[in-house]
Parts: C-alpha cells; sequence; structure tokens
C-alpha cells in the first residue's frame, strides 16, 4: 500500500463503537462503491480474463485458496507488514479479542503480488487491508467503519447473572443472559441489582463477537435477538503527561523561552494546520494515545481553556527542554522543570477537587493513564551540551548515567505519591541518530554516533532495573518500562520496511541532514511527510509516531515491560468491572 496521498484525512470509529476508539485512516475523498458495485465490477473482471490469461490456472488455485482460508477462518485479513493502516486494522481486533488469521503479502514474495490480484478480482478491491469476516469480504478501513455502530450496556439480574446488551440501533439489539465466566467479568451478587454506567473491554470485545455471530456462528458467545434498547454510557480514563519537547503539546507557548513549536511550519498536518506548540508536523505521541482511549486530546496545563469538565479529561504538564536535573535545558531559561510539572499536579488536583469532590478526585487520578518521557536531555542539553561541559567534569559517564536514573526514581516516586497508579516511562531514544546529531558531529554517510548510542546503550537498561526494583517494592505494576530506543531504531535501521525513504534527513530543516536550528518559516520543507522518519532535527513526524505507539499498544515484552497497552487497559478495565459489581 503507498503512502497516504495529499488529501488523507484521519477517521476513527465513534466513542460509543466497543469503548474502544482506534483511530483508522480513510480517504475522504474517495467514492465509495457499494460492495455490490464491488463484487459486480470483479465478477466482470474475471470474465473478461479468465479465457485469456496464460496465468489462468495458477490464479484459479490461488482463488481456490483463497476461499478456502476465508472459509476455514472467522476473520481474515491480508496485510502488508509494513503498511500502519493493516497495523491498525489488525490491532483492533486484538484489543477486542479476536484473533485473525493475517497473510502478510510482503512476506510471500513473487507470490504476493500475484495474490493481490487475486483479490482485487475476487473483491474489487486492489489495496491493504483487505478484511473478511465469517466468509463475506468487508472491504478495508472503511469496511469496519461502515460495520453498524453498537453500544455496550451490563447489569446484574437477581439469579446472579449478567445480562449484557448489545444495541445496533434503535430498534433491534442483542442480549445475553450468562455466567460470568462467560465473558470474563466478575459475578454478580445475587441478593440484588446494579448497573454499571462503564463499558468493559471484556463487554465490548462481546459485543462485536454478537455482530460477528450474524454472519457465521462463533464458538465463544450464543446471541439471542431482543426488542430492547438500553443506553450505554461509555468513559475514557484520565491521561496525564510529563515530560520534555517529545511530548510537549504547547505549554511553552505561555513561556519566554526559546523552546517553542508555535509558529509554521509546525502543526502542517495538525487538523487546524496551525502550529500548537507540539514539535511535530501533526500529532505528537499523547495525541494519539488519545485516540486509542478514546478521548479528545489532553490540553496544556498552561492554557486558559482547561477549565470545567475539560479537567476531567487530564492534563499535559510537558514543558520542551526540560530533564531529569534541574540544570538541564539552563539555555533554555524559562521552561517547566520535572519539579514544578509535579507542583502543577498537584494544584490540578486541587482544581478538580472543587469541581467533583475529594473522592472522585481520588478516584479519577488512581484510574488514570500516566505517560512521562525524560532523560535525553539530560545527555544532549546539559552532559553533552558543550564539551567539557561541568557535569562532564564532575562524573565520568557511567557515573552520571547512575545519578540520573536514581535522581529519576525519584521522581517517580513522588508521581506515585501524587495518586498515579499506572505510569508508562520511556527510555532515551537513539541519541546519536537524530539529524541534529548526524549534523553536529560531522557524520560523513549517516552512521549514529558512538559516544551518544554508548549513553543511551547504559541508560535504557539502568531505567528497566530501577522499574522492576520500584513496582517489587510497591507490590505491583504501577510503572511501565517503555522500549524507546527499540521502538525508534526498528525503522531507523531500515527505513523502507516502514515506508520512509530517510531516516537520516529531517523533513523540515536547513544544513546537513536538514539537522541545524528547528524548523522555522525558511527552512527548506519535504513535500510528503508520511515517507519521513523525522520531522525536524530531533523530532519524529507524526506518522514515525504512529508506528512508535502501535508498539505501546501491541509490543512484545521487549518493547513494553511488563505490559504493553492493550494489556493494561483489558486488565484494568476487568479490575474496574469488579469493583463496580462487588
Amino acid at each position: 500500500m503507498p503512502p497516504p496521498p495529499t488529501g488523507m484525512a484521519l477517521c476513527r470509529l465513534p466513542t460509543a463503537t466497543l469503548g474502544l476508539p482506534v483511530p483508522l485512516p480513510y480517504l475522504l475523498s474517495r467514492p465509495r462503491l457499494s460492495l455490490a458495485a464491488r463484487r459486480a465490477r470483479a465478477v466482470a473482471a474475471r470474465a473478461s480474463s479468465s479465457s485469456s490469461s496464460p496465468d489462468s490456472s495458477f490464479g484459479s488455485r490461488m482463488e481456490e485458496s483463497v476461499k478456502k482460508t476465508v472459509a476455514d477462518n472467522p476473520v481474515v485479513i491480508y496485510s502488508k507488514s509494513w503498511c500502519s493502516y493493516s497495523m491498525e486494522v489488525k490491532a483492533l481486533f486484538k484489543r477486542i479479542g479476536v484473533q485473525p488469521h493475517v497473510i502478510e503479502l510482503d512476506h510471500l514474495g513473487a507470490q504476493g503480488p500475484q495474490l493481490q490480484k487475486v483479490l482485487e478480482r475476487l473483491t474489487g478491491q486492489s489495496t491493504v487491508p483487505n478484511v473478511f469476516i465469517g466468509g463475506k469480504h468487508v472491504g478495508g478501513c472503511t469496511g469496519i467503519i461502515h460495520m453498524p455502530q453498537p453500544a455496550v450496556s451490563i447489569s446484574g439480574d437477581r439469579s446472579g447473572r449478567l445480562v449484557v446488551v448489545c444495541v445496533l440501533n434503535e430498534e433491534e439489539s442483542l442480549e445475553s443472559h450468562s455466567t460470568a465466566e462467560q465473558i470474563e467479568l466478575p459475578r454478580v451478587r445475587s441478593d440484588h441489582r446494579r448497573s454499571s454506567r462503564m463499558v468493559p473491554a471484556a463487554a465490548a470485545a462481546w459485543c462485536l463477537l454478537c455482530l460477528l455471530q450474524q454472519l457465521q456462528p462463533l464458538p465463544l458467545v450464543v446471541c439471542q435477538q431482543q426488542q430492547q434498547q438500553q443506553e450505554a454510557a461509555p468513559s475514557s480514563r484520565a491521561f496525564f503527561v510529563f515530560g520534555d519537547s517529545l511530548v510537549d503539546s504547547g505549554n511553552n507557548n505561555y513561556l519566554a523561552t526559546t523552546a517553542r513549536a508555535d509558529s509554521p511550519p509546525y502543526g502542517l498536518d495538525y487538523p487546524t494546520h496551525r502550529a500548537t506548540g507540539r514539535f511535530s508536523n501533526g500529532r505528537n505521541v499523547p495525541d494519539i494515545i488519545s485516540e486509542y482511549l478514546g478521548a479528545e486530546p489532553v490540553l496544556p496545563y498552561l492554557s486558559p481553556h482547561l477549565d470545567g469538565h475539560k479537567l476531567l479529561v487530564g492534563a499535559n504538564f510537558a514543558s520542551a527542554g526540560v530533564g531529569i536535573l534541574n540544570d538541564t535545558g539552563i539555555q533554555f531559561a524559562n521552561i517547566i522543570r520535572i519539579q514544578k510539572q509535579l507542583r502543577y499536579f498537584q494544584q490540578y488536583q486541587g482544581r478538580v477537587r472543587r469541581l467533583v469532590g475529594d473522592d472522585a478526585t481520588a478516584a479519577l487520578v488512581r484510574g488514570a493513564l500516566v505517560l512521562i518521557t525524560l532523560g535525553g536531555n539530560d545527555f544532549i542539553n546539559n552532559y553533552y551540551l558543550v564539551p567539557f561541559s561541568v557535569r562532564s567534569r564532575e562524573m565520568a559517564l557511567p557515573d552520571y548515567v547512575r545519578y540520573i536514573v536514581s535522581e529519576y526514581a525519584k521522581v517517580l516516586r513522588q508521581l506515585h505519591d501524587l495518586g498515579a497508579r499506572r505510569v508508562l516511562v520511556t527510555g532515551s531514544g537513539p541519541l546519536g541518530c537524530a539529524p541534529a546529531e548526524l549534523a553536529l558531529r560531522g557524520s560523513r554517510a549517516g552512521e549514529c554516533d558512538a559516544e551518544l548510542q554508548r549513553a543511551a546503550a547504559l541508560y535504557n537498561p539502568q531505567l528497566v532495573d530501577m522499574i522492576r526494583g520500584l513496582n517489587a517494592d510497591l507490590g505491583a505494576d504501577v510503572f511501565v518500562a517503555v522500549n524507546a530506543y527499540r521502538m525508534h531504531m526498528d525503522f531507523i535501521s531500515d527505513p523502507a520496511a516502514y515506508g520512509f525513504v530517510t531516516s537520516k534527513v529531517a523533513c523540515c530543516g536547513q544544513g546537513p541532514y536538514n539537522g541545524v536550528g528547528l524548523c522555522t518559516a525558511a527552512s527548506s520543507v519535504c513535500p510528503d511527510r508520511s515517507v519521513y522518519a523525522f520531522w525536524d532535527n530531533f523530532h519524529p513526524t507524526e506518522r514515525a509516531n504512529r508506528i512508535i505507539v502501535s508498539q505501546f499498544m501491541d509490543g512484545s515484552q521487549e518493547y513494553m515491560h511488563p505490559l504493553n497497552l492493550t494489556t493494561i487497559l483489558a486488565v484494568d478495565a476487568a479490575a474496574a468491572a469488579a469493583a463496580t459489581f462487588n
């Protein structure tokens, strides 16, 4: 699948859908043929080509293979492993507990393009992902989006069974009276009935499976149609963000500092097409995580618009230029250092208490997701800021790494003391591979700087060990280590595998590798941001950020330790359901 052309917009399943909104690409300007029209076109194409093609026998065998695969598997996705759109559709099914049968066309060698042509003849669709559910072709992302949009409500009856109602429309719903174990939710006490306003992930998965049941019976659930409608009220958990420019959404716009991204061409591909203070051409990592949570992006804490019920969505306290240490980023002058970010978090909780009360505020913070990104600036804008910097004269690199990791542990303990119970802690990316460092250190062939890479290699394992120790002390997996180094190196070391033309040259900038200084109105800007890994001298493009967040969601323990975000959401949803029904 080629990179998205100009005019590509992003759409997602509505908030009510399964309680699990997922961003999916959709070409709004493309006229959409009905499924019947596409099948008719496919039949005509087969009729015109079957007698004349020299490969008709081979093609027929491929067609039979496709039909058998589709018939034998409830959900089939024909995909390409590097395609971010395919990744998102696969992640959707995985998050709701459906394991699709996936065929990666780019792993099939010469047969891949041939199979894609066969799929086009059968379905009228030439792109990936190409999705089949219950033996029926539903299209790509458009087909998924145009599935019935259900909502879910959960309650308990007097016999101790759960009642789950999946509302398809005003006239029709699907209802199951089942034991709790069948949908992996806790049993309701039999002496009374309680209703839940939450939508646990397990119930959302049940709802989609009911829809699949209408197409082809599945062994996981038994659905019965009822003439009943109940209102579902999905709710999103709050989201708090701390850290540096990788996650700053505009706090520095309100400060007298040079570390700002509040002028074009920053924000070129953001929905408003205006600079917002994000160091990106579009959305940054917190924005994309918010999409997965089904929430609007959290506002900068200093924004005058963060008031009233917008406070309940969460807040972004991050500030470009900061580090773990207080003396990191001193050249930027007025920035929100991490201790001040934590004080703002305390202040935020006071504002929310006045809005909803003490108990509701404590519950909101305790149930929130927290992201913190620190450490890179402690090397780039401190230890290696200038030759013979103060810190480099004070400590050898191994001693400095141990010191900043110990200081980071204090920050994380403070977050826990302030009520945080789910904290994603990102490690350092590949510091020596940023375009700024390639330019500054005179890289001749785009090779990463060895000394900065050594710093990252020392820092990241010690950060993981520190997080393990904190979790052991607390007796819970409060902190999750995010392997940002590996997430970035995947596409830096093999950009073509992810659809990038370069991971060395920034899209926007000047000088060697476009790595000298920030992106400005005078900078050269690439025409297609989707094929560049880096937007400016340090920060990824939105498309690279989406690849990174896909690993947040579904990465193995090599990327997310001890749990990825999909697992966290499922575990926490089950815990919330248990608290509701007990």
